[in-house]
């Protein structure tokens, strides 16, 4: 083989072997290890409600709430307040958590919970729900919450499901039932004894002594017409 086209050829070897490897940058892998599971926790003290009423589920009420902070403000800026709350949850995996970035984009367990601890939640209606439930009464044993939690798996050292669904009558809701909870609604187990519309106020009383409120209108008139 003559020594210029063994060169040539050489050269075309290398050139795709190197095209073979580079992507753009914006596409390439960053490996991190997050402490936590949680990869994002959100805030109640920002609150967007929906509520909804059918014959089937009598009085549902959504809760929606706002980014606090998550896996990738610890690890891309250093912000405590993440790790903060992995301390408090006991969310510390030795090792940590296989998690990156793509294209800009940051990727971890996708493990939402709510930021706060609740203790207790307390529904009230601005008009009276029956004979023994007056305007302004509470309605805790009418009313149950369902949530999704993280806390049982975390707490078993990352093994089992890792999400548990969960129900709960309001009046028997405990500190640390709530833990690291997820999708919040709420039903009723029976229906006014009037269709009417309501003004229902949802109190969250929280472990660091502070109590979040908010009211949803939900119209069972309208849903009776309906």
């Amino acid at each position: 083989m003559k020594p210029q086209l063994k060169y040539i050829l050489c050269a075309c070897c290398c050139a795709l072997a190197v095209s073979a490897c580079w992507r753009p940058s914006n596409t390439f892998l960053h490996h991190y290890k997050s402490p936590g599971y949680i990869c994002t926790y959100n805030n109640l003290n920002s609150i967007k409600t929906y509520s909804n009423y059918t014959q089937d589920r009598p009085a549902l009420l959504y809760i929606h709430t706002a980014y606090y902070t998550g896996a990738e403000d610890y690890l891309l800026s250093g912000d405590q307040n993440y790790y903060g709350l992995c301390v408090k949850y006991s969310d510390l995996k030795p090792g940590g958590h296989d998690c990156h970035t793509e294209g800009g984009e940051f990727f971890g367990s996708g493990a939402v919970a709510i930021a706060e601890a609740i203790d207790e939640i307390h529904i009230t209606s601005s008009e009276d729900w029956d004979a023994e439930h007056a305007a302004g009464t509470l309605l805790d044993d009418i009313f149950f919450a369902e949530y999704d939690s993280h806390y049982r798996y975390i707490r078993n050292n990352y093994t089992g499901e890792p999400v548990e669904h969960c129900r709960k009558p309001l009046a028997d809701i405990r500190p640390g039932d709530m833990y690291l909870a997820h999708k919040i609604s709420f039903n009723a187990e029976t229906l006014p004894t009037v269709a009417t519309q309501h003004t229902l106020t949802v109190e969250f009383l929280l472990d660091t002594g502070e109590t979040v409120a908010y009211e949803a209108v939900v119209d069972f008139a309208e849903a009776h017409n309906n």
